[in-house]
């Protein structure tokens, strides 16, 4: 176990926190220098709006929320383009 630092159960079952970790990881990702690096971390974003997902089935929404990034299946030179 690493460290001590225990996540309240609040966060898990709270949509808005995992997208708020996506949204930060995105942020971040896009600051990196390497192409790999880059996919990873938006995978671990990805990942976390499948968190937000389930934590939104948990509370008993009747409407799935669609995530606020589409997930990264392109590479990254696809998605940098605009």
């Amino acid at each position: 176990m690493f460290g001590s630092a225990i996540m309240p159960l609040k966060s898990v079952n709270d949509a808005k926190h995992w997208r708020d970790r996506a949204a930060e990881m995105r942020v971040l990702a896009d600051t990196m220098k390497y192409d790999e690096t880059w996919r990873i971390m938006n995978q671990l974003a990805d990942d976390y709006d499948i968190l937000a997902d389930k934590a939104q089935e948990r509370a008993g929404h009747d409407t799935n929320v669609p995530s606020p990034r589409p997930h990264h299946w392109l590479s990254p030179q696809q998605l940098r383009r605009d």
